[in-house]
């Protein structure tokens, strides 16, 4: 079943529109699996840029980027120092960096040697996205097992963002999106095939200054 949780921005976007959008993948254990699922359900002409991270081991080689791009129809690259968002690209956060998202450029920087680093990384990017797109960012916590993210969704939240959390049945490990359910920062709870659709639906309708949110809501 279709969870819907009461949007608290409600003064900051009209609860029927979204603008020009951004958006994150937030994902940890069984994440992989769940973003290809996703992914891979979005076209080629998906409208807006796709800001993937991804829990992977700190100082180790990474295939994930590739991996990915076999797998979809968007261009997929690792996200790089002064590159300008692209609609239809997925920037693959590198492991052991962390990615700020500005209007002027993406922002890599390299993590120190510490395990907790990427949870705060991705309040970091949460935070850049929200600050750079304002109501149209949108954010998607898909499977893992600790709770992360929580203060970049409250940052999307409250710029009148959307947030988006994997539902239990479809999740390897649920902890993640549950976590961001229970405080309320989730709008929609899906499978990722139903995740991509709402996506689709918002990207292909921001451009026009609107979206009808019934057609993503409802069950």
């Amino acid at each position: 079943m279709t969870h819907i949780q009461p949007i608290d921005a409600q003064s900051q976007r009209s609860p029927n529109s979204v603008g020009d959008c951004g958006i994150v993948l937030l994902a940890s254990a069984g994440g992989i699996g769940a973003t290809i699922k996703v992914l891979s359900a979005l076209p080629a002409h998906f409208h807006a840029p796709i800001f993937l991270t991804q829990h992977l081991p700190h100082d180790s080689a990474s295939e994930l980027a590739p991996l990915l791009q076999r797998r979809v129809q968007l261009e997929v690259k690792w996200a790089a120092t002064g590159e300008r968002a692209a609609a239809g690209t997925v920037y693959v956060v590198p492991p052991g960096h962390e990615l700020e998202v500005c209007r002027s450029g993406l922002d890599v920087r390299r993590l120190p040697k510490v395990w907790s680093n990427w949870f705060d990384s991705a309040d970091l990017l949460l935070r850049s996205v929200a600050r750079t797109y304002g109501a149209g960012a949108i954010a998607v916590t898909l499977s893992g097992m600790l709770p992360t993210g929580l203060e970049g969704l409250r940052a999307i939240r409250k710029q009148g963002g959307l947030t988006l959390a994997q539902s239990e049945r479809s999740a390897s490990f649920f902890p993640m999106p549950q976590a961001a359910i229970d405080i309320g920062m989730a709008d929609m709870v899906f499978p990722p095939e139903r995740i991509a659709e709402a996506l689709s639906l918002l990207a292909d309708s921001a451009s026009e200054g609107g979206v009808d949110m019934v057609g993503i809501t409802r069950p």
